[in-house]
């Protein structure tokens, strides 16, 4: 086993340098539960990456922040009363580890294979009478390759990639006492499993010196979520106790963006 991390740490150091990316990203965001609700509106995104590459293989840490959305809900409360473009707050950050293989396999074209681990939570609070806050938490793999891809003119290169998520473990907590002030439990755990996403992304880059370049992309992002685990919980209503059987619906969840950044 010794020898094995010595001859990986050996690998990935061997003319080894570091890199990395920062930008802005501007995004169409949408959740939906089919026939039931979705949350929908403009998504502004800011992301970076630092990457570690040697000859032969490299590794890279990735981390994405959605931040001052303009999302609204539309659907309606658990009594029924519609709601139609009520101000939904849905704000999340995401962070992964790869390690792969480097690509870089012509001359003027490079990139990296990869597998990893990554992260997802997302902090959704709806406004207004029946509003409640609902936390989700994603544990996944993804699988995937980015390359960068020389073109006719010198500095110029495509880039573009694609990745498959296994969502291995989704854990939703929804915090039903803020719609529901004497039900117990008041936050209700939800855990959802074996689920997948999906991103792509393709732009170009251009280096304006050696050891600095501005890119541009477009990006998609989608998530496909099974119906959750079942939660029990009881409250009151007009003096009668109920026993409900509370579930996180099917859902997915769509993101369509431009983005705009620099590296080195």
């Amino acid at each position: 086993m010794k020898k094995v991390i010595f001859i990986l740490i050996f690998t990935i150091s061997l003319n080894a340098s570091f890199i990395g990316d920062a930008g802005y990203g501007y995004n169409f965001y949408r959740y939906e539960e089919p026939n039931l609700m979705k949350i929908q509106g403009a998504l502004h995104t800011i992301f970076a990456k630092l990457a570690y590459l040697g000859d032969i293989v490299g590794v890279e840490l990735n981390y994405l922040q959605a931040l001052d959305q303009s999302t609204k809900y539309y659907g309606s409360t658990m009594s029924g009363l519609p709601l139609l473009g009520t101000p939904s707050n849905d704000s999340f950050y995401n962070v992964d580890f790869k390690f792969g293989k480097r690509l870089n396999i012509f001359d003027n074209y490079d990139g990296l294979g990869y597998i990893g681990i990554g992260y997802r939570y997302l902090n959704n609070q709806l406004s207004g009478l029946g509003g409640y806050r609902r936390e989700q938490t994603y544990y996944y793999i993804p699988i995937g390759f980015h390359v960068s891809d020389g073109m006719f003119i010198d500095g110029l290169f495509a880039r573009y990639g694609a990745e498959a998520r296994y969502l291995f473990l989704g854990v939703n907590k929804t915090h039903i006492g803020d719609a529901i002030s004497n039900i117990d439990p008041s936050v209700l755990k939800m855990i959802q499993k074996n689920n997948f996403g999906l991103r792509v992304h393709s732009g170009f880059e251009y280096f304006l010196s050696n050891d600095f370049k501005i890119f541009m992309q477009i990006s998609a992002d989608y998530w496909y979520v099974r119906e959750s685990s079942t939660a029990i919980a009881t409250y009151i209503s007009n003096g009668v106790s109920y026993k409900g059987v509370f579930v996180e619906p099917a859902n997915n969840t769509v993101q369509f963006g431009v983005e705009f950044g620099i590296g080195f």
